[in-house]
């Protein structure tokens, strides 16, 4: 019964937002970010807490502004979610701007598969069907389970409905290694909490458990590594940028060049964090596993 009252929850929010012009929707989750951080408070104590690790020199009204913010951002990023099927080509070039394009065109030529990753910042979602959709290539993309299977059948409908493929995490190894293979491109996030017996980097100045996945099929193709980084600006609309992690002096499979690996991926999304720490989603609960030994 919970299941289906979600569905149902979920599919009238989404009718009644692409009612809207995408203005309107961007004030709603404003309101509504303000509202679950002040009022429903929803993981408050985990954001707060989580930023007070991260930046033990911020002072509380500094931490607040940027749990509120976080709370923000992801409420507007949702929303823009459920607008995806209003999102012509012309409303997107408007509303993204994409700083190094060529960039991708230089890597797929070398014919190698390319390995997108990227984090919970920005509106990951939007990037994720934007970028294909204005420079006309798809990608394979690898998505967590969800608990609510009409549910993730809606929101996976939404981030194919522009060309693109899925996998779920849990099964996605050969369907990346076949991918890359084939030149073609997988992007996924690698920001989320892994298993305790996972490698464990540290992020923020605190070791977390950390996927090895993207190390480990990047070392087993050599295929080239973007990160991409995707903000919003004060107008509301986004920065997306491509960045190459560069590995070509890991030279060999290994268990030291597969955490040499995930901590190089793991830095370079922790800088950009840093410069928009209310764009990324500190709800979540990143640092709940500690070292086997601790």
């Amino acid at each position: 019964m919970k299941h289906i009252l979600e569905y149902y929850l979920f599919k009238g929010i989404a009718f009644f937002v692409r009612l809207l012009p995408l203005g309107m929707v961007r004030w709603m989750g404003v309101v509504l970010g303000y509202a679950f951080f002040h009022l429903i408070r929803i993981r408050r104590s985990v954001t707060i807490e989580n930023l007070r690790a991260a930046f033990p020199e911020y002072s509380t009204k500094q931490v607040k502004r940027i749990a509120r913010e976080s709370y923000i951002s992801l409420a507007v990023s949702i929303l823009e979610m459920l607008w995806i099927p209003k999102f012509t080509k012309d409303i997107l070039s408007r509303e993204l701007h994409i700083e190094n394009p060529d960039l991708i065109e230089e890597k797929r030529r070398e014919n190698r598969g390319v390995l997108f990753l990227s984090g919970h910042i920005g509106n990951w979602e939007l990037m994720a069907f934007g970028v294909g959709k204005l420079l006309g290539f798809s990608y394979l993309m690898v998505v967590h389970p969800q608990n609510n299977p009409r549910v993730r059948d809606l929101v996976n409908g939404l981030r194919t409905s522009g060309g693109n493929r899925i996998v779920d995490m849990r099964l996605a190894g050969r369907s990346i290694l076949r991918a890359l293979s084939n030149n073609e491109s997988v992007a996924l996030l690698a920001d989320q909490s892994a298993p305790r017996e996972s490698i464990y980097v540290n992020f923020f100045g605190r070791p977390a458990a950390t996927f090895e996945g993207p190390a480990v099929m990047a070392l087993k193709t050599r295929a080239p590594i973007l990160m991409c980084f995707c903000v919003r600006e004060k107008d509301y609309r986004y920065r997306i940028w491509f960045e190459e992690l560069e590995y070509d002096d890991l030279v060999g499979y290994t268990p030291e060049n597969i955490a040499a690996l995930t901590e190089r991926h793991v830095k370079a999304l922790e800088r950009v964090i840093f410069q928009y720490p209310g764009q990324w989603l500190w709800q979540h609960r990143r640092w709940k596993h500690r070292l086997p030994d601790h």
